[in-house]
């Protein structure tokens, strides 16, 4: 997954559940923990 897939899921994930910009951050830095600490992957597209 990269940088553009998970932007377009978390707009969807924003929109769909009507979740506040926090909520959003939270599921973005669950993602990027689990892509560096779990995976050991870095995020495609990403600096």
């Amino acid at each position: 997954m990269g940088k553009e897939e998970i932007e377009a899921f978390l707009s969807d994930f924003t929109v769909r559940l009507k979740c506040s910009a926090s909520t959003q951050r939270r599921a973005l830095n669950a993602i990027v923990f689990w892509y560096k600490r779990g995976l050991d992957l870095p995020i495609e597209g990403s600096v």
